[in-house]
């Protein structure tokens, strides 16, 4: 066995071992997590810039601020790690962390990369006679995800925060006789409407759609330049 084995093997190994720890630590944290019968109540400006949108949640650019009742205590707080724009007074389920996030399915998406390792680890051994098993495997694998889009369909009413699908900017009525100032009050504010918050959200992608029409000018008349050339 070589040297150049020897460390791809150490690196493998502790890939597994990070993999199934932090799996491990998704699943420790859901299953600790207690799932409560949540009222969304308004929403507040994130504050993080565009670019992390996705990485952070939410890519609406707002909290949904949510209450609950627990052990016979009313309890409002944002729920930092959900992406929704839906309607005030919705009524979803949360499994709350004691950190007053939500606890997602994140140790399936493990399960799924896990199996699909698996898979691979057996075709490339065995060939052709893995083709039965593989299948069966694959089926299951497949079908991983599918139960976390559920559950989060089942729990949420949507799968906005499953797919990042979000609800069509919406362009609000008096929009013309907005001013910044007006959005500016939105992103201080504790608590919004899901009107306003809808609002601002049509607003920011107004701003941003001179920016999008400009990068597709300069692509086709760089894909022009080049045909030229």
């Amino acid at each position: 066995m070589t040297f150049e084995l020897l460390v791809l093997i150490a690196i493998i190994a502790c890939a597994l071992i990070a993999f199934f720890y932090c799996s491990f630590q998704s699943f420790n944290t859901w299953r600790k997590a207690i799932l409560v019968d949540a009222e969304i109540i308004g929403y507040k400006w994130s504050q993080l810039p565009g670019r992390i949108y996705i990485m952070t949640s939410p890519v609406t650019g707002f909290w949904p601020i949510i209450q609950y009742k627990i052990e016979d205590q009313v309890v409002r707080a944002p729920i930092k790690n959900i992406s929704l724009l839906i309607p005030v007074r919705t009524h979803i389920k949360v499994r709350i962390t004691n950190k007053n996030s939500h606890a997602k399915m994140g140790f399936l998406s493990g399960a799924s990369i896990f199996g699909l390792l698996v898979i691979g680890i057996f075709y490339k051994i065995m060939s052709i006679d893995i083709f039965p098993f593989g299948w069966s495997l694959g089926l299951i694998v497949l079908a991983i995800p599918l139960m976390k889009l559920l559950n989060d369909y089942k729990n949420l009413g949507t799968l906005q925060d499953t797919l990042i699908i979000l609800t069509p900017a919406k362009r609000p009525k008096n929009y013309e006789e907005m001013t910044e100032a007006d959005f500016k009050r939105i992103e201080e504010s504790d608590l919004v409407s899901y009107e306003e918050a809808m609002a601002h959200y049509y607003h920011r992608n107004k701003k941003s759609e001179k920016w999008v029409y400009t990068l597709i000018a300069i692509v086709i008349a760089a894909l022009l330049f080049y045909k030229w050339l």
